[in-house]
């Protein structure tokens, strides 16, 4: 991780360099950390600001993973609730946290993660579950300030490694990424068991034990 990462400042692109107007605007972009929050500045005005998620934020969180499932193009697969979302994010042993995107107190951009831990390297790492933010605020530096908090996060919790996946088709997300320094393991796949192959599998397992085969 850069110097610049280190301190919760974003590089600024080289302004010799000739750009579109939309990547100009980047190069007016500050970010600085002030009572533990990122805050990122253009030309001076305050326009977005990183903050862990309150439970006051739980329709803001909803709606956000609600977006980003309907990017994935499985919005029909979605079955959490606000309630959910309050036990999992907020409860006295959370089993999630979140960073969020604000501009103008509105939630424009959203990290959720989660502890795991590296047997290869010893060390506990940050599984990002999801990284979203709404289209017409992307391409303005809101999804690199959201994964540079949580590299500050990482950093300060001695974590080895952030973690998650990327859709082979998502093009853009993957270039984001790379630009960002993640490395993408083409050589890998994804593996799941749903709640539908946990319950037939645990049931073979439990009936072995009660009906063990004879020797």
């Amino acid at each position: 991780m850069g110097k610049s990462q280190r301190h919760g400042r974003l590089p600024l692109t080289n302004p010799s360099i000739a750009t579109p107007f939309r990547l100009r605007l980047r190069l007016h972009y500050k970010a600085a950390r002030v009572g533990g929050v990122m805050r990122i500045h253009r030309e001076g005005t305050l326009i977005i600001e990183i903050r862990k998620a309150e439970k006051a934020d739980v329709p803001a969180i909803l709606d956000l993973v609600r977006g980003k499932a309907e990017f994935d193009g499985c919005l029909n697969s979605l079955q959490s609730t606000e309630a959910d979302i309050e036990e999992a994010f907020f409860s006295e042993q959370p089993k999630a946290f979140a960073l969020l995107a604000m501009k103008s107190g509105e939630a424009v951009g959203i990290a959720t993660y989660y502890s795991i831990y590296c047997t290869f390297i010893a060390k506990p790492g940050i599984w990002l579950d999801d990284l979203f933010v709404y289209p017409q605020f992307r391409g303005s530096g809101v999804g690199e300030a959201l994964l540079s908090e949580l590299c500050i996060l990482a950093q300060n919790t001695g974590c080895g490694r952030i973690d998650w996946i990327v859709a082979t088709d998502n093009d853009r997300g993957r270039s984001f990424y790379e630009r960002s320094g993640a490395r993408i393991f083409e050589e890998v796949r994804r593996a799941r068991l749903d709640e539908c192959a946990i319950n037939a599998l645990a049931e073979k397992a439990h009936n072995k034990a009660m009906h063990p085969t004879s020797g």
